[in-house]
This record gives structure tokens, sequence and C-alpha cells, in this order.
């Protein structure tokens, strides 16, 4: 009987036949084949998995990228809508401008004609000049002036002083910039005079209103500070509190104090305030 020698529990060789040993090799070597089959399934298994995943990454990466070209392609788009949005603010702006200008040379030639047709009768927009004009005037006299005698040390200002007072305010409330409270209430400290800030700020939102409704009126409109020369014109100027006294041709204008309002192609709503000196007096100073 055919035997072969293989090791014992003990690990000490034994002999067993061969009938009995063989059994034992082929159905340990079937377990072995059935674990490595169930092996190279869960390999292949795993192996289709890691290929689906690197297609699903690869779809992400693709998708990523593609929302990026859409992303970059949507700021491209953006930004050109922005410019012709920017364009075409600055075309309306622009046209704005123009129309207002047309407006303003319309009324001007409407007044005008107006006026050489029927001289001496106001149109209906000289009106509105003529009534902000006397507003403007009597908001001069009597916010504007009232500043310079509030003295805070009790000592009074001279006439001349006191109208380089009203001058300078009337140059912040009138001229180009917007009038501010602030630069105000600077002229009066360096003066010595009374500071009451929320009257101040009363002020300039008064000047404020009186700008802006001479700009809505139509008809172009300014504010005259400067004087062709010296001389006193009585037509077009009045004689601030403290002036000199006399005959035109005695007098000369020393300072402008307020600003004359001129609408159209010069017309006067409102006198020019100035500080006059006998020129006699002028010449021996």
């Amino acid at each position: 009987m055919e035997a072969v020698r293989v090791p014992g529990p003990d690990g000490k060789p034994m002999v067993v036949p061969l009938d009995d040993w063989a059994p034992q090799v082929a159905h340990g070597l079937k377990k072995l084949t059935g674990r490595i089959d169930e092996l190279t399934r869960h390999i292949d298994d795993l192996t289709r998995r890691n290929d689906a995943s690197i297609l699903e990454k690869k779809r992400l990466a693709d998708t990523v990228e593609q929302q990026r070209a859409d992303l970059a392609s949507a700021h491209d788009r953006i930004t050109r809508l922005e410019s012709n949005l920017e364009d075409c603010a600055a075309a309306a702006s622009e046209l704005q401008r123009a129309f207002a200008d047309i407006d303003e040379r319309f009324t001007n030639i409407a007044g005008g004609i107006a006026a050489a047709t029927h001289p001496g009768r106001l149109t209906e927009d000289e009106y509105g000049h003529h009534d902000l004009g006397k507003r403007y005037g009597d908001f001069v006299q009597q916010h504007v002036m009232p500043l310079a005698l509030q003295s805070s040390s009790g000592v009074h200002l001279s006439p001349y002083d006191q109208a380089q007072v009203v001058a300078e305010i009337c140059l912040l409330l009138f001229g180009d910039a917007e009038p501010e409270a602030a630069y105000i209430a600077d002229v009066l400290t360096r003066r010595r005079l009374l500071v009451d800030p929320r009257a101040l700020q009363d002020m300039r939102d008064q000047a404020h209103s009186i700008r802006t409704e001479a700009r809505q009126l139509g008809r172009s409109q300014r504010w005259v500070f400067d004087v062709p020369d010296d001389r006193f014109d009585a037509k077009r100027q009045q004689q601030f509190v403290g002036s000199a006294m006399g005959h035109e041709h005695e007098l000369a204008v020393t300072l402008v104090v307020a600003p004359s309002y001129v609408v159209g192609d010069g017309t006067s709503i409102a006198p020019q305030q100035v500080f006059t000196v006998r020129r006699d007096a002028a010449t021996t100073q």
C-alpha cells in the first residue's frame, strides 16, 4: 500500500496512507481555489469601483472647468454691460446738459423777444426772478448784516469792518462753492463776533435754497461780485450802511459787500451793496 510522510500534529513526521491523504489535499485545494476566486471577484469589484471613481472625478473636474469658463464668460459680459451702462449714463448726462443749455438759451431768447416786443412788461419767469431778488435782498439785510453787529468782546466794529465781515460771508454764501456754515463761523470768530451754530446752519440752508430756486427759474443767472472800476453807479449799486454820502461823481467804491443778482443778458434784478468813500478822502489816504 502506498503511503506518504507528512508532518503530524506534534510536528513530527508521520506516515499516512496515500488513499487517506489525497482526498484531504483535494479538499484543501478546493477551499483554496474558492478563496482565490472570491478574492479575485473582490479585486475585480474594487477595480470597477476605482475606475468609476476615476471617471466621476474626471467628470467633476470637467464640470468645474466648464463652470469656471462660464463664470469667466459671464464676468466678461457683465464688464461689457457695466461699460455700456457707464457710456449710456455719460451720454444721458451729456444730453441732459445739452438740453438744459438749449432750454436756457431758448428762455433767454424768449425773454429778450418779450422785452423787445413789450418793453416794461415782465415775462412769467422774470416775475419769479424779481420775487427771488426781493427775497435775496431781505435775506442779506435781515440775516447776514446783523451778524457784524453782534460782538462777543464788547468792542464794536467800524462801519468798514462791518462791511468786510458781510462781504466775506456773502462770498461764502453766493460765491462759486456751495455755502458751509463752518466757514462762516470762522469769519465771525476771527472778528470776535458771536457764533450761533444753529442760526448759521439755518442761514446756510436759506442761501442754498435761494441759489437752487434761481437755477430752477430758467434763464441764465449769476451773482456778480466784481465791478468795472471804482465809480459808484446808483443805477446798479446801493450804498452799504456807514458809507460816505455825496453825489455819484464824488464817491469811490472801495468794497463790494453783497453781489448783484443778474439774469439773462445782464438784467440786474437785485443791485450790488457797496461801501463808498468820498474821492477827496480816498485821495488824501
